[in-house]
């Protein structure tokens, strides 16, 4: 039977303190959380953060110690700039790694669990630039053994907006050339320092559909030697988001309830059809002792 590997990607909306509490098991005062979908509690101690500065001082802090690496900059000469984050903007991206319940339970089998996390973390650094990887968690206590990998979607070189707009401008050029037409002229603009190597934030081109598909074949290749593979190229089958699979976990679970319910349901009156015949036996036999007394 194939064991397939899984890594999905998936922004993260709003401030990082959100995703952190489910992610480290505690609240932002430091109190204990118990997410709904925990399945063992006894084995949330077994839960593991792989990466040293995230250990020492949190998911959080270590996502806006690497934000800050984007809001400030040097220029070419030295000299510091500040860059601003725009409010809203995906700050985070979580990558999902793991492997099919029968691909998870034989690794863990073959004590190799520890091994492939730390692949797992490497494959992730190589991909996306070891200093961009700020925080990688090991769940032990759900239903399967997963990886929370925290990738800060830092960037560097022109944005896809850019690229589109120049790559828009030479067509129009050369369009104006061929009908041998005035070229339209360029939009004036302020000309910036150049910097040594301007940092963005921009989870757009981290998560290109060409990127991810591309990841999803590299990825399994990396996990091969776990006896994992990819999944069916093109498959139909989409990522349900846990919480519509724990909702649909629970309408099947009350849909078998209230089928079991029907059921005692038949069979409490068929217990009490029982219990008026016994009566009704009963209060007979009674009868025919009285009689037979009396006949004495």
């Amino acid at each position: 039977m194939s064991h397939y590997t899984v890594c999905h990607y998936e922004k993260c909306y709003g401030p990082p303190v959100s995703y952190s509490t489910h992610i480290e098991r505690k609240k932002a005062d430091g109190t204990e959380h118990v997410p709904y979908n925990i399945k063992r509690r006894d084995l949330t101690r077994h839960n593991k953060e792989f990466i040293k500065e995230a250990r020492e001082i949190g998911r959080s802090a270590a996502i806006e110690k690497r934000l800050d690496a984007v809001r400030h900059q040097k220029d070419a000469d030295g000299n510091e700039y500040e860059r601003k984050i725009r409010k809203g903007q995906i700050c985070c991206i979580e990558i999902r790694m793991s492997a099919s319940v029968e691909g998870m339970a034989e690794i863990i089998e073959q004590g190799r669990l520890m091994e492939w996390c730390r692949e797992s973390i490497k494959w992730a650094q190589k991909e996306h630039g070891k200093e961009n990887i700020v925080s990688a968690v090991l769940h032990m206590d759900e239903e399967t053994p997963h990886l929370h990998v925290s990738l800060v979607p830092v960037v560097s070189g022109e944005s896809k907006k850019q690229r589109t707009t120049k790559k828009r401008a030479a067509k129009d050029k050369e369009k104006a050339e061929k009908n041998g037409e005035e070229v339209p002229k360029k939009k004036r603009r302020y000309k910036k320092k150049a910097t040594v190597e301007t940092l963005r934030l921009c989870a757009d081109d981290v998560m290109t559909q060409w990127d991810l598909k591309r990841r999803q074949t590299e990825y399994a290749v990396a996990m091969a030697p776990f006896g994992l593979e990819r999944g069916e190229e093109g498959s139909p089958a989409k990522h349900k988001d846990l919480a519509q699979y724990y909702k649909e976990q629970y309408e099947l679970q009350r849909g078998r309830l209230d089928e079991l319910l029907k059921e005692l349901a038949g069979q409490e009156d068929l217990v009490k059809e029982k219990n008026r015949e016994i009566l009704k036996k009963d209060s007979q036999i009674r009868e025919q002792e009285k009689e037979l007394n009396e006949t004495r």
